[in-house]
């Protein structure tokens, strides 16, 4: 009987394991900027005067940890936010070369804190507006090669870091104003042959960072929206150019050519927009692709997904099944001593 409940025991837990897991620390410093409770360096330049700040790095952690701390310039990623470079990739030719800093690497021990000072010149001939460098903190574990197995594998740890970027604004006095153009062209593009991507450029030609949203709407040969969607972006920066997209339902598929219009607002209260119309066509083959590819999706998910109300389902069945056996053995122990 022992067995058999121990049997179940075991049963049981290799049920929940793949379910479980644990919650790895960061493998990075804790970052802060010393005399200041911002996420960024925020600094008043006067054209031809030097600049500084200090950024604190501690670990507290149980192990020592080693981080590369290094400068770039201010990129801006798809859908807005910081672009992250690798170290052998980071440029500094605008901001990024105001300030005198090496790559460095740090090694703390656990408990230990490092103070950084960093310094720079605001070149004379800078224009007003806001200039970005970005200060990069990466952890020897995403420096990991490829080919090293530890490195490999799905990574299902939770509040797993490896890298961190914290922007540098240097502000410089004077008439500063958000601007924006879009692309001329609309592109696209499937995903693994069943999502249709639309991709399209943005630049930022204003000397102040923004955070804009865009705005997209779809219009079938009757000329009838099917389609409407807003992306809000994270920070862009000034004078920068980038690719951006918009995922498009399947379902949407009905006809072979779309008007498109695209718009992006941007300023304090979003009040400024530029606006900009495409066409986009469809073949009868991706037009066909993409309802299949629709009802496979459908098919997939009635199969596969399971609702948290189904987990439950499933380990009270497995729950009444060994309170079942527990009564058949106890009736079977009992007619035997009898």
């Amino acid at each position: 009987m022992k067995k058999v409940i121990f049997g179940c025991m075991v049963l049981s837990l290799i049920l929940l394991f793949p379910l479980m897991g644990v919650a790895q620390e960061s493998e990075l410093f804790r970052f802060s900027i010393v005399g200041s409770s911002d996420s960024y360096v925020d600094i008043k330049g006067v054209p031809g005067e030097p600049f500084s700040f200090s950024v604190g790095l501690f670990n507290p952690g149980n192990v020592a940890r080693t981080n590369t701390i290094f400068l770039s310039d201010g990129y801006t990623a798809d859908n807005g936010g910081t672009k992250i470079l690798l170290p052998q990739e980071a440029t500094r030719e605008r901001t990024g070369r105001w300030m005198d800093f090496p790559e460095s690497t740090v090694t703390l021990e656990p408990g230990e804190e490092k103070i950084i000072q960093i310094t720079g010149v605001v070149p004379e001939d800078t224009n007003p507006g806001t200039h970005i460098a970005v200060l990069y903190l990466r952890s020897q574990e995403e420096q990991g090669q490829p080919s090293d197995p530890t490195k490999k594998g799905a990574r299902f740890q939770i509040n797993r870091v490896y890298s961190l970027s914290c922007a540098i604004v240097v502000r410089i006095q004077g008439e500063i104003g958000s601007e924006f153009q879009l692309g001329e062209h609309l592109g696209k593009k499937w995903v693994k042959d069943k999502d249709l991507v639309i991709t399209f450029d943005v630049e930022s030609t204003g000397n102040a960072y923004d955070y804009p949203d865009v705005s997209l709407e779809m219009f079938d040969e009757k000329n009838q929206s099917v389609y409407q969607v807003v992306k809000p972006l994270d920070i862009v920066y000034p004078q920068n150019a980038f690719q951006t997209d918009f995922l498009i339902p399947s379902d949407v598929y009905i006809a072979k050519r779309y008007a498109v219009l695209l718009t992006l607002r941007y300023g304090s209260e979003k009040e400024q927009y530029v606006s900009e119309n495409y066409e986009l066509d469809l073949s009868p083959k991706e037009v066909v692709m993409s309802r299949k590819a629709s009802i496979k999706a459908e098919e997939m998910q009635k199969t596969y997904l399971v609702s948290d109300q189904t987990v439950l389902l499933f380990f009270a069945v497995c729950l009444v099944l060994i309170l079942l056996i527990y009564l058949l053995l106890f009736r079977k122990r009992k007619k035997d001593k009898a």
